[in-house]
């Protein structure tokens, strides 16, 4: 799927806008909803705000650390999330299963862009990610279980096995609906959206919304090789 070029003024002046309304949208959002433990402190998970009306494909117009930067563009550059933290994790990324439950407002946003019939079946997943003992990141994940891979769907009950290894990144593609960097909550240092796509079929099955942590900044010398 062809991606948006950032270096053109089209792009810039959308991504500006698209920041402005969003933060002006969710700046109340974010100290009553979340919170001010959820600003304030690292809770175990965290509540995802409902999606903007028309969410800009790339908030970068704001200063973001380097750090911060070259994190997203290893998460850019894969169509598996977990495959890029992958790259600097020296153990095999495992999945903690949190809930099977997304807030209706995340539900009804999901149908809207699989753009699903009222009578499709689909799944939540929310989990944590680690690196050994290590929080690298949060998803919510909500996927139509029909389009996946009988041997995925035995995969990823067992819990443990983060979504992108069960499904195996030759069998979708991501397009990303925005990156944020700035009014997370407290220890979130990006957070991305995004719509997988099979590759053979051009279905879109997955609408997820991933948080990462400060720790997935800081690389590992040793990459796994499974």
């Amino acid at each position: 799927m062809a991606k948006t070029t950032s270096g053109s003024p089209s792009f810039k002046n959308r991504a500006s806008q698209g920041v402005r309304f969003f933060l002006c949208q969710h700046r109340s959002h974010f100290k009553t909803t979340l919170g001010l433990t959820a600003l304030t402190l690292a809770p175990p998970h965290i509540q995802p705000p409902a999606i903007a009306a028309e969410p800009s494909p790339f908030s970068h117009t704001l200063t973001v650390p380097a750090a911060t930067a070259a994190l997203a563009a290893r998460l850019e550059a894969r169509d598996s999330a977990t495959a890029a933290l992958q790259e600097t994790c020296s153990a095999p990324i495992t999945a903690k299963l949190i809930d099977t439950v997304s807030p209706p407002q995340l539900v009804h946003d999901a149908r809207q862009l699989l753009s699903l019939k009222a009578h499709t079946a689909i799944t939540t997943r929310h989990v944590q990610l680690f690196c050994r003992n290590i929080l690298l990141s949060e998803a919510w994940n909500i996927y139509i279980p029909a389009l996946l891979l009988p041997t995925a769907r035995q995969r990823l009950a067992r819990g443990h096995i983060p979504f992108g290894r069960a499904l195996g990144e030759s069998f979708f593609q991501r397009h990303r609906l925005q990156s944020r960097f700035h009014n997370l909550p407290f220890g979130i240092v990006l957070e991305n959206r995004a719509v997988l796509y099979r590759r053979d079929t051009k279905q879109p099955f997955s609408f997820l919304i991933e948080r990462y942590t400060r720790a997935a900044l800081l690389p590992k010398t040793k990459p796994f090789s499974p």
